[in-house]
């Protein structure tokens, strides 16, 4: 409930949201492995655009995605150490304004 109120405050109004069970232990697997067995066998030439504050999620989601799911990391407090390393890896960071407008919303 957390994160759709947080999306929907930034403007992402119809963003749906991944829930990972707290025992699926490694949240960053779950939500790629989602996309992996879930997601991508259903869709064919479209890009998905994931949301995740974290840093180590958005890594996992761009090895496992292969550039059909494209990480994005919005900039809050506990993350702004990692953007530097995200950046390097070509992951879209930034405000959320910043990431509505390069994602085209």
């Amino acid at each position: 409930h957390v994160t759709s109120a947080a999306l929907r405050h930034h403007g992402f109004e119809n963003a749906p949201v991944i829930d990972v069970s707290a025992d699926s232990g490694n949240p960053q697997h779950a939500k790629a492995n989602f996309y992996t067995s879930r997601v991508l066998p259903y869709i064919q030439s479209k890009t998905i655009f994931h949301i995740d504050d974290h840093p180590e999620t958005a890594i996992s989601i761009q090895e496992q995605c292969k550039g059909i799911v494209i990480p994005v990391v919005p900039i809050v407090p506990r993350n702004r150490h990692s953007i530097p390393q995200l950046q390097e890896r070509g992951i879209m960071t930034g405000t959320f304004s910043e990431i509505a407008d390069k994602i085209g919303l």
